[in-house]
Parts: C-alpha cells; sequence; structure tokens
C-alpha cells in the first residue's frame, strides 16, 4: 500500500532544506522523499529514494507550492502505481525539466 503524507507547508526551512512530501510503501518500509535545497537564489527540487539511496535533481523550481500541487493533483495515480521505481520513474518523466 502507498501512502503520501504532506509536510510542506507545515515546516519550514531548516539548513536551506524543505521537505514536501513522502512517498512510501508501507508494504517494503521504503520511502520516496521529495525536498528542496536553496543554492544561492534557486531551489532545486531533489527526489530521494532510501531504498537505493540515490539523490536525484529533478528541476529547478523556485515555486514549492507548484510541486506539491502536482503531487496533489496526480495523487490516485501516483497511488495506483505497482512500486516505488515506478512511482520514481512517473515523477522524473512528469515534473523534470
Amino acid at each position: 500500500m502507498i501512502n503520501i503524507i504532506y509536510i510542506y507547508p507545515n515546516i519550514k526551512f531548516i539548513n536551506k532544506e524543505i521537505n514536501i512530501c513522502r512517498i512510501i510503501d508501507n508494504k517494503i518500509k521504503e520511502t520516496l522523499i521529495i525536498f528542496g535545497k536553496k543554492d544561492n537564489n534557486n531551489l532545486n527540487i531533489y527526489i530521494t529514494n532510501t531504498m537505493t539511496g540515490d539523490n536525484i535533481l529533478i528541476k529547478q523550481e523556485n515555486d514549492i507550492d507548484k510541486v506539491k500541487n502536482f503531487i496533489v493533483s496526480r495523487e490516485n495515480e501516483i497511488k495506483s502505481l505497482e512500486s516505488l521505481e515506478k512511482i520514481e520513474k512517473y515523477i522524473l518523466n512528469e515534473i523534470s525539466e
């Protein structure tokens, strides 16, 4: 079962980073973390797969709400995918620049 926990906007930047959401596969107890990291005046959006340790730059986007709204608007579709690997590929294909 896939669950999505939205962390933004309930938390602020800590050490120039902000968590946007976590996509959790309760069956295997692994997570995809989508977060932003400030670099100078830019905000880079990353996805981290806790199973593989991969930390991939998705895009440069200064509007965190835009990224969160993308996930919210596709939540049912994301949850219907069979694995975190498929979800990660879907997000990378749909959000990446």
